[in-house]
């Protein structure tokens, strides 16, 4: 959000904030919007109002707890509801649009998560908390669970072959799954990422193409492509880096699997 005079937000998040507070539970857009909102590469509008709609709620949140001194945790049912009851005790009955996007801003510029600018702060003689970088609270999380994955790095002619997921990352491409002959093949890449509760072990292996594919089950793109594509973090960071890595490296990876 960086880049604009006197800390404002940038223009594209500023509409796409205003849609995502205003319309609650409903993405819609003008045509002009919906290009503003594919800024964010290998994203639809759709996916990028959901994420901004969720960040709204964590600024309004904290805001709002700091404001009240607000101790119960705010990811529990008892919790949300009550804070919300105070979020709509203080809604004006006009401007509503006006107060909302104030509220937000407070939340993105003034009130923020660890390092808060109370000095600043144009409602600092309304707020109560001594600590407000400890607020709000929220309960305190599950161990994650432990998952490893296996996939495939298959590359031919310049081309990797990559599946649509129909599972966690729906709708996006990945590395498809791996077909692991022994238990001491060595991964070429490894690495580790969350997700929701789970600390999941991305492990892919160098494989060669199918000699048979089934209709629909996989697709061949080129490197240029990638870019234009929906991969997620952890797949698209193990294609680059193995696209790195030197040609007859990799080339002879590929001949021993």
């Amino acid at each position: 959000m960086s880049g604009y005079a006197d800390g404002a937000i940038s223009p594209p998040w500023r509409v796409l904030r205003n849609r995502a507070c205003y319309t609650p539970g409903k993405a819609s857009a003008t045509t002009h919007e919906r290009e503003i909102f594919t800024l964010l590469p290998g994203l639809s509008w759709i996916d990028t109002a959901d994420i901004f709609r969720e960040q709204s709620r964590a600024n309004t949140a904290r805001v709002l707890s700091r404001l009240f001194n607000f101790r119960t945790p705010i990811d529990c049912t008892a919790g949300r509801e009550a804070l919300w009851n105070y979020a709509e005790s203080l809604l004006p009955k006009r401007s509503a649009r006006v107060y909302n996007s104030a509220l937000l801003d407070l939340g993105a510029l003034v009130c923020l998560p660890r390092q808060p600018k109370c000095a600043i702060c144009p409602v600092k003689k309304f707020c109560r908390p001594n600590d407000p970088q400890t607020l709000p609270i929220k309960k305190t999380p599950r161990p994650p669970k432990e998952l490893i994955e296996a996939r495939a790095f298959t590359f031919r002619h310049n081309r990797i072959l990559l599946e649509q997921s129909s599972g966690r990352w729906h709708g996006m491409w990945i590395l498809p799954p791996a077909q692991v002959r022994s238990v001491i093949t060595r991964p070429i890449h490894t690495s580790i990422f969350p997700f929701t509760n789970h600390r999941i072990t991305l492990k892919v292996f160098a494989q060669p193409a199918p000699r048979t594919r089934a209709r629909g089950q996989g697709r061949w793109f080129s490197i240029a492509q990638l870019a234009s594509i929906p991969l997620p973090s952890p797949h698209r960071r193990a294609v680059e880096q193995l696209l790195a890595k030197r040609p007859q490296k990799l080339g002879s990876t590929l001949a021993e699997a």
